[in-house]
């Protein structure tokens, strides 16, 4: 008590000083105090308090010092922002612009949005101050980003408009930047380049940089074309002129050579080449032919209007101009510049988006106003409206005028009014001009209604706006559900649309990709349905009919309805619902519906079909074991091509699992199979042969062996010595951070067993050739200090062979879907202080992911129940589960969601397993969990299932063969 006294006493005079502008007496009495005990837990302040009288005075470099040596101690939370804060303005004052950006983007990830630093810095001041940094930069594309930002927090900033309005003018680049270059890739590229697209957009793009350039190395269209987006962004139009010239050479994607070519013409033309760009613009329109591509025709025909009058070709330009205006009738600006270019080609023609009508209203014109001034029109129509309020028409034409200000709001009000009295044939007209703003106002569950109603109310060939058909709004349907990540709903669409259509090659294409994302898809046709017949309950039949019609929302909760009202097996209802929860990507919900539907009386077909489709969902769910158990289960009931789902399908299958587990006999064994269905697929000989047996050539069940050697010519066997597990992994470095948290205070609850854990643990690991960071009991600032030091270990390792390890055993938590590690000095009051007092788990994962490792391991045995009561009503059950980055381990004592019991001997039931597999030379990562797996469901009866999530590239053994 008293040294905590001695301490405030000291705090203050030191202060004092400070504010006496003393800083030289101030700075020296903190100097004293670090000189006398420099690991006291206050240290840490002491450097803060340094720092800021460092700062006082002017003298940046000291402050800064200072700053970066609170934060690697450790400082306390309360502290913390204003560490970083202050380190940022010092970088700030030192010039160092990037290093400042990069810290300021750290406190604005990690700090809440209604935090203040010192009780007068909000989140909003922070985000200022990196919109100044952005300017000092020169990086106007991230700092337009940012005052985006500041204005949704700020709307009645008039300043932070006219920044906006004066920084878009400025340059047309940006015009050109707001089609997303990242938001256009496909779904795999989006998770592989997650982390280089983070840093863009908090305006990193040096860093971005670096890591694209990386990826750029190993080859592939998509890196180059990210970065030249970068490139882009940062103006330097000659580095992303390269990049996009050297992703077109590679891609064959439609849409991705479209976009490529456009930021190609936009560069090229910056760098003075107009012909160059001219040529690329007329490639993109090969491709974007409308204004639903992902970019508008008119743009591409503005932009080449633009450079052919610059380049002298007026009539080319004129006819561009025209075109436009036929899209886009009533844009004053170009329609001014086509005027000015009209002697230079024919007339401008253009083309209404409305055809013409009478109504029965008092004869009100259905056309856009051929007149270039829109706001006349809408006056001119509000003033009809004021005489004949009810004319639906007139509502609709008004909406239509201001859809074309792209006044969103005005325009659905004015679409609503008409579509309540008006006729029945211009219904589906004023649905789809309302369906397109909401589309654009980002209401796209609206949108999709709209449209839905639409395609229902006629045939596909009709005509529902200017030459727009109902068949062309499906494909407008399902790029709205591409963007809203309904995959399957998108399928279904694309699959009518190129029926309607078949023709249209863009569409076709995105049909592929969407299959390639989700190999589900290609088992809908023939789908589920297909199988059950005739006799099924009538929920399941209005199902059926649900998922014809592409309504997979409204099939399931039928499916639901039956489930729920039933008693019994339900096994249909089961199948029919695990196979729709299995297209929409839900494969573990999936696999329990197929064991519940199995379980049931089903028939032998159905049985068949049952395990086929939970083969396919363990694979996904990267279990190849029972992925191959299930299909086996399928042979014994489909045994021939005529099968429901023919016997080559499941075989290929089967064998390609076989082939990955490095079983290449009974993947021998069962290409030879499906070859004896179809000898002339040169495709699977290739297969066959590559893993052919050399000594024992295996067919159906008979058994071929080579000649054996004459004895009178004996061959003498010369035995190639292979290199033992430990030679070839020799250069790998191996760290661990292992955390055992178990003396809680009583009113969270005292553990018994993860501080054994953990010692023992780390004996262990050092006996694998870890070195280890061993704690037990650690406060919230000890673990963070660790995870400091863990990533400086990781980060000094050699790259591409260094091995991270994170073990924790304790209280764990999930807390709006993150997981977090619990210290032993976490006070809850609140559900949203858990942030804050306690570890998150994804931080530390994030730490281990950015070092130079070639595999991250996290092991968490923290899955039992909240020790927070206050906050428990809030908090789901157990851990959530986590998305494993490439190269990525993490392994949970029980299943996401669920809770294990504390264990009653010197360890809990999951270490208990894990160490004893851990001390088994020979296996392989996943062996050593499968083990721990089986042993914990076994040794607890069933009611503990451990869990693991793997997304690692290459082998890794904890003890080696001897």
């Amino acid at each position: 008590m008293l040294r905590r006294y001695f301490f405030i006493i000291i705090f203050g005079y030191g202060t004092i000083y400070g504010q006496d502008a003393n800083y030289a007496k101030a700075i020296q009495k903190y100097t004293d105090l670090l000189t006398r005990d420099g690991g006291n837990p206050s240290a840490p302040v002491w450097y803060l308090q340094r720092g800021l009288t460092y700062y006082q005075s002017a003298d940046y470099k000291s402050a800064l010092a200072d700053f970066t040596k609170a934060i690697d101690k450790g400082i306390e939370l309360r502290y913390k922002w204003q560490a970083y804060y202050y380190r940022a303005a010092s970088f700030e004052k030192l010039g160092q612009w990037s290093d400042a950006g990069t810290v300021l983007t750290d406190i604005l990830e990690d700090m809440s949005k209604d935090e203040t630093i010192e009780g007068k810095i909000s989140w909003d001041m922070v985000l200022q101050k990196r919109i100044n940094i952005r300017k000092h930069q020169g990086l106007a594309f991230a700092m337009l980003n940012d005052l985006k930002i500041y204005k949704t927090l700020n709307r009645s900033d008039a300043r932070t408009d006219i920044t906006i309005d004066s920084i878009l003018r400025s340059d047309d680049a940006f015009r050109v930047l707001s089609f997303n270059g990242f938001a256009l890739y496909p779904q795999e590229d989006n998770r592989k380049f997650a982390k280089t697209r983070l840093l863009f957009s908090h305006g990193e793009y040096d860093r971005s940089i670096d890591l694209l350039s990386g990826e750029v190395s190993r080859g592939g269209p998509v890196a180059p074309a990210l970065r030249g987006y970068v490139f882009m962004s940062k103006m330097d139009f000659a580095k992303a002129s390269t990049d996009f010239e050297n992703s077109l050479r590679q891609t064959t994607d439609f849409n991705q050579r479209a976009l490529s070519n456009f930021y190609y013409s936009f560069c090229k033309a910056r760098t003075g080449d107009l012909a160059s760009a001219i040529n690329a613009l007329k490639e993109s329109e090969k491709i974007f032919t409308s204004e639903r591509s992902l970019i508008p025709t008119s743009e591409i025909l503005v932009r080449r209007g633009e450079l052919y009058e610059k380049n002298n070709e007026k009539g080319k330009a004129y006819a561009d101009y025209s075109s436009y205006l036929a899209i886009n009738p009533g844009n004053a600006v170009i329609a001014e510049r086509a005027a000015r270019l009209k002697g230079s080609a024919g007339e401008v023609k253009t083309t209404p988006l409305v055809t013409e009508a009478k109504s029965d209203e008092k004869a009100a014109s259905v056309a856009v106003p051929e007149s270039s001034d829109i706001d006349k029109s809408i006056s001119r129509y509000t003033q009809q409206l004021q005489s004949n309020p009810g004319n639906a028409i007139l509502y609709m034409q008004r909406g239509i005028a201001y859809s074309q200000k792209t006044q969103w709001d005005q325009a659905t009000s004015d679409l609503t009014a008409a579509l309540k009295t008006i006729e029945p044939k211009y219904r589906s007209q004023a649905l789809y001009y309302r369906s397109l703003s909401y589309d654009k106002s980002g209401k796209r569950k609206e949108a999709i209604a709209d449209y839905s109603e639409i395609i229902a109310s006629g045939a596909p060939e009709e005509i529902v706006a200017g030459s727009v058909t109902r068949g062309d709004v499906i494909a407008i349907r399902a790029r709205a559900y591409i963007r809203g990540g309904e995959s399957i709903m998108a399928y279904f669409d694309l699959i009518r649309y190129t029926k309607f259509k078949p023709d249209d090659g863009r569409w076709k294409q995105t049909l592929d990709s969407l299959t390639a994302r989700n190999p589900a898809f290609r088992l809908t046709e023939p789908d589920v349905y297909s199988y059950l017949g005739g006799s099924v309950p009538k929920r399941v039949e209005y199902a059926r009919e649900a998922y014809r019609k592409g309504d997979m929302g409204a099939s399931i909760d039928q499916l639901n309805q039956e489930i729920a009202k039933t008693v019994g097996p339900n096994s249909i209802t089961f199948l029919a619902r695990g196979y729709s929860l299995m297209l929409l990507g839900k494969y573990q919900n999936a696999v329990d519906d197929l064991h519940s539907a199995l379980k049931g009386d089903l028939p032998l077909d159905n049985r068949a079909v049952a395990n086929y489709y939970l083969g396919f969902c363990y694979e996904q769910l990267n279990n190849p074991d029972e992925a191959i158990n299930s299909l086996t289960e399928s042979l014994k009931i489909f045994t021939s091509d005529r099968s429901l789902v023919p016997v080559t399908v499941i075989l290929l299958q089967r064998a390609t699992l076989f082939e990955k587990q490095g079983f290449n006999d009974m993947a021998y064994q069962d290409y030879q199979q499906y070859l004896t269905f179809k000898p002339g697929d040169s495709r699977v000989r290739q297969k066959a042969d590559k893993v052919k047996p050399t000594q024992v050539a295996v067919v159906g069940e008979q058994v071929r062996k080579e000649p054996e050697v004459k004895k009178e010519q004996p061959v003498q066997k010369v035995e190639e010595k292979k290199p033992s597990l430990k030679d070839m992994f020799a250069s790998e470095k191996r760290y661990a951070l292992v955390i055992g948290n178990a003396a809680y205070p009583k009113e969270i609850g005292q553990l018994l067993n993860p501080v054994n854990d953990a010692t023992d643990i780390a004996k262990e690991l050092e006996q694998s050739d870890f070195e280890v960071i061993l704690l037990t009991n650690a406060t919230y600032r000890q673990v963070d200090v660790a995870v400091v030091n863990f990533y400086k270990k990781l980060s000094e390792g050699p790259k591409d062979q260094t091995v991270g390890l994170f073990y924790y055993s304790g209280h764990g938590i999930q807390f709006e879907g993150e997981n977090f590690i619990v210290p032993i000095d976490a006070q809850v009051v609140t559900p949203s202080d858990i942030p804050y007092v306690c570890n998150r788990v994804d931080k530390i994962l994030g730490r281990m992911e950015y070092a130079n490792t070639r595999m991250n391991i996290m092991i968490l045995d923290a899955c039992r129940n909240s020790p927070f009561p206050v906050a428990s009503r809030s908090m789901e059950s157990g851990l959530a589960q986590a998305k494993a980055a490439r190269g990525s381990y993490i392994a949970y004592a029980t299943a996401p969601g669920s809770t294990a019991s504390d264990g009653s001997g010197r360890n809990g039931l999951y270490t208990q397993e894990l160490l004893k597999s851990l001390r088994k030379p020979g296996l392989t990562i996943e062996q050593v969990f499968k083990e721990i797996r089986q042993n914990v469901y076994r040794l607890s009866d069933g009611k503990q299932n451990t869990w693991d999530n793997s997304n690692i590239i290459g082998d890794f053994y904890f003890k080696f063969d001897n």
